[in-house]
């Protein structure tokens, strides 16, 4: 069982503790059914740092053939599970510029191909970016820090969220744009 917490509310370290936190959750059922389970093992707390985007795509200088996607290039809170989805595109719009290179430059050259590829994948990763930090962002909009746009975002993101717990069609939609299967703005 993995449950989540953000902004400070953490479940505990212990079993009392995590469910005692997991009595609190607006999900009805949950606690009496933690309650009534059997635990395998032993809680374990793991805390995510911070989200983080290194943008390859603007340094002026980059050495050929250097190309970083995945977690290297933008670590996302996995709170959002889009990370191993990130990545996996990532190659596959690898594997788009060097079929671009191959078929413009030269089979064997590489010239250019970094910039070509950082530039395309931060295309990409600026919807990752948004859809990934609107909530943790907007949490700290609301506390008095970051953008309007970030709290309207958010406020959005949370009533969506709980349309999930009553819509199966909501919920599967909602995945397939948190796993990026679809785009968030459709």
């Amino acid at each position: 069982m993995t449950l989540l917490g953000w902004q400070g509310d953490y479940a505990g370290g212990d079993l009392e503790s995590f469910l005692e936190w997991a009595k609190g959750l607006p999900v009805p059922g949950l606690y009496e059914a933690l309650r009534e389970a059997t635990c395998l093992e032993e809680v374990h707390r793991w805390r995510f740092p911070a989200n983080l985007r290194r943008h390859y795509d603007k340094l002026t200088s980059l050495p050929e053939g250097f190309v970083v996607v995945g977690d290297a290039n933008t670590s996302l809170n996995p709170l959002y599970a889009q990370g191993m989805s990130h990545g996996a595109i990532g190659t596959t719009i690898l594997d788009r510029c060097l079929s671009e290179q191959r078929d413009a430059v030269a089979p064997s050259r590489i010239e250019g191909l970094s910039r070509r590829l950082h530039r395309a994948y931060s295309r990409f990763l600026d919807e990752c970016w948004f859809t990934s930090t609107v909530e943790d962002y907007g949490a700290v909009s609301a506390n008095g820090g970051g953008r309007l746009v970030s709290m309207a975002a958010s406020w959005n993101l949370g009533k969506v969220t709980e349309m999930t717990w009553r819509d199966a069609g909501v919920a599967r939609e909602f995945i397939d744009v948190m796993h990026l299967h679809a785009h968030p703005h459709r």
